[in-house]
């Protein structure tokens, strides 16, 4: 995790994970530390931005040239082409990553807790979940009138906490 009280170790860690023979590729690096899923706690949420890095510095780690571009601007955001074919999910959630909670729970993402979205291990095995349940999740539109005029258009939307 890249917290600004780490963030001059980051070469030595990437030196040194360079030097694990079995790593094909740079570790992987977590950047962005969102806000409580249940927004239940001002006090907890001011305590975690202090753990962020500001948005920049996530553009520079996450190596996207459009998106550090946008940082660094001072243009408003220009939202994406709207296509015919909007998914829910631009991002990797289900796709190479998921969580087991405490409870069997598998989700494609921590911050994914819609009960729609959750499969229950205890009723289904994880073939199931990955073969068929999170691709059909995966598959699943917008329909929110304000997300598809808004956010859904917004081209910072991957590294967007809303």
């Amino acid at each position: 995790v890249c917290l600004p009280q780490n963030i001059d170790d980051e070469k030595e860690f990437d030196s040194w994970t360079r030097n694990i023979k079995w790593m094909k590729k740079p570790a992987p690096k977590v950047v962005m530390l969102d806000f409580r899923s249940r927004r239940d706690s001002d006090e907890k949420n001011k305590q975690i931005k202090t753990f962020r890095l500001s948005p920049k510095s996530i553009a520079e780690r996450l190596n996207n040239p459009k998106e550090l571009k946008i940082f660094n601007s001072t243009e408003p955001c220009k939202p994406e082409q709207q296509t015919d074919n909007v998914k829910l999910f631009k991002c990797l959630a289900g796709l190479h990553s998921a969580v087991v909670d405490a409870y069997g729970n598998l989700q494609m993402c921590l911050q994914i807790r819609h009960p729609d979205t959750v499969y229950d291990l205890r009723n289904g095995d994880l073939k199931d979940a990955l073969t068929n349940f999170f691709p059909k999740i995966r598959q699943m539109k917008p329909e929110n009138p304000d997300y598809l005029h808004h956010s859904n258009k917004c081209i910072i939307r991957r590294i967007c906490e809303n």
